[in-house]
Parts: structure tokens; sequence; C-alpha cells
């Protein structure tokens, strides 16, 4: 139970100092946040995946092609294909025997999923700040972390049948429907400030939770790999940055893009 109490004091930290940097430093500020955060989030994959100078390498490159972002124009596509361009022919140029063929051509799978992880999905965060109102950032947030709260206490008084095992042993089938239900309702208690009709909340509630929890288990997976119980320690209860947001930024595509549609369609 402590360790609910941690996990839900620090979420409602996150949300309240989102909320601070944006009503006194405008939209900019919270771009400016999501980008510090953006870039911790690819500092501690690099950290775990990589070594030496590629570490550095990639964590640079994607703080700056997520700045570049703020600018007008600039297309997320573009700057994601340049980065694989230009990494793989660096990764070309430095394999200098049959030796380093094996070890090439696993660096450049690790890079080229960490431009999507680490870049790709973030930039639909940035994508949903800049042209969305920003309650709907806010209740992105709120049905990730009560989802993800409702989830742990669920799991932890009642659940009983494994979700994923090999992945991740703690989490539940049970614990699972509890965050599916917890994000379901603040959804529906979010319809006076987004303006959805009921099935249009449930719809986007099990779209986020659902995705959102395959986002966390996809975290899992790479921790798992790298034998690291958590990603970092910058949020008690939670771990690091990737710990706390892995289902945010897996879940913001198909959110931003819902949220596009039905604008559209009504």
């Amino acid at each position: 139970m402590k360790s609910l109490v941690t996990r839900a004091t620090s979420a409602l930290i996150a949300l309240f100092i989102f909320f601070l940097v944006q009503h006194y430093g405008g939209k900019e500020a919270l771009i400016l946040l999501s980008w510090m955060a953006s870039t911790r989030l690819a500092h501690e994959y690099s950290r775990m995946v990589f070594n030496g100078n590629w570490q550095w390498l990639f964590t640079g490159s994607i703080s700056v092609a997520l700045a570049l972002l703020v600018y007008p124009g600039v297309n997320p596509s573009a700057l994601l294909t340049a980065l694989f361009l230009l990494s793989s022919i660096i990764i070309i140029l430095r394999t200098h025997s049959e030796s380093h063929i094996q070890e090439s051509h696993q660096r450049l799978g690790r890079l080229a999923f960490g431009f999507l992880y680490c870049y790709w999905l973030p930039s639909f965060i940035f994508l949903l700040i800049n042209n969305e109102p920003l309650i709907l950032f806010y209740i992105l947030l709120a049905i990730i972390f009560v989802g993800d709260t409702l989830a742990y206490l669920v799991g932890v008084l009642i659940g009983k049948h494994k979700l994923k095992a090999p992945i991740s042993p703690k989490k539940s089938i049970e614990g699972s429907i509890g965050g599916l239900i917890g994000a379901t309702l603040v959804s529906i208690s979010a319809m006076p400030w987004s303006h959805w009709d009921y099935s249009t909340a449930i719809l986007i509630a099990a779209s986020v939770s659902i995705l959102g929890q395959f986002g966390d288990l996809l975290e899992s997976l790479i921790k798992r790999f790298c034998s690291v119980k958590d990603s970092g320690s910058i949020m008690p209860g939670h771990g690091g940055m990737m710990d706390r947001l892995d289902a945010v930024y897996f879940s913001a595509p198909l959110y931003y893009w819902l949220i596009q549609t039905l604008i559209i369609a009504h």
C-alpha cells in the first residue's frame, strides 16, 4: 500500500507540475517541459542499450530533432528519415571488417527502434500541445495516470491471473481490467471539458488504456532484455521517465489521430 501511495503522489505531482508550468509560462513553457522529458527518455533508453559514444550521439540527435519540432512547417517524418539515413551511413562507414557486421546490424536495429520510440512517439505529444486545446493533453495524462494507479491497486488486492508473466510477472488480468475501468471513468468525467459524447469518451478511454498497457509491456520487455529493474530513478515509486511516460507516449499517436478524426466527423 505504501508503494501505491508513492505512485499516486508522484502522478499527481507530475500533473501539477505540467499545469503549473503551463499556467505561468504558457504553451511554450509546456512544450519546453515536454522536450526535457522526452530528452530524458532518450537518455534512459540509450543508457540501457548503448555504451560509449553511441549513447551520447543518440541522445543528442533525439534532443536536437525534438527541439526542431517547435518550428512551423517542420515535418516529423522528414526528421525521422534524416536520423535514420545519417545513422545508417555512420554505421556503414564504421564497419571495417566481417567481425563488425553482426555488431553493426544489432546497433542499426537498436537505433532504428530508438528513433521510433524516443522521437516518433513523443512527436505526437508536441503535435497535441501545438494543435489542440490543452485540456485534451491533460485528459490524456489523467486517463493514463489514473488507469495505471487503479490497475496497480486492483492487481495488488485481487490480481490472480497473470497478464504476461514472461515480460512482467506482477501484472494481472484483473489489474488490466481495473485500469480500463479507471480510464473510462476519467474520460466520462472529462466530458464537460472535452465535449465528447458517451460513445466517444468510452472509445477514447478504451483505445488509450489498452494501447497504454501494451506500451507498458513493451518498456518492460526492453528492461528485461537489458537486465535492469527501472530505466532510472528520477520519479519515486516509478523509476525513470520511461517507467512513467511509456504508456503516454505509446498511446499518443492513436489518441491524436482519434481526436483529429472525431473533430472532422463532427
